[in-house]
């Protein structure tokens, strides 16, 4: 889904910010970062900009682009940097299928 903020405000959706919990996100597209299939929103800019300097720390599970395992990724894991965007995998082989056809994987199936 390239855009969900409309249907989550349609929703009435509360959802709290990753890097500050105690704070509500603000659902507007200003305010994403899109990691692997994942998408959160945040309180701030500065808590947006503090995501994007150490994703690892905040993120939790992520979904392998490849062979959908949810994992939790670490400093070792495969990544790779595609179209502005991070990726992480579970595995080599699922890095190099990526790589092999990243418009592929890039975004999940359906949405």
């Amino acid at each position: 889904m390239k855009d969900p903020e409309p249907y989550l405000l349609d929703q009435d959706l509360k959802l709290p910010c990753p890097v500050h919990p105690d704070l509500p996100a603000i659902l507007t597209s200003g305010l994403r970062e899109r990691l692997n299939w994942e998408i959160y929103y945040f309180s701030s800019e500065a808590a947006c900009e503090e995501f994007r300097k150490d994703p690892l720390r905040w993120c939790g599970l992520l979904t392998d682009p490849v062979d959908g395992t949810r994992f939790h990724p670490t400093a070792g894991s495969p990544k790779r940097t595609w179209n502005g965007r991070l990726y992480f995998f579970s595995s080599g082989k699922s890095r190099e299928a990526f790589e092999s056809s990243p418009e592929q994987y890039a975004e999940r199936m359906g949405m």
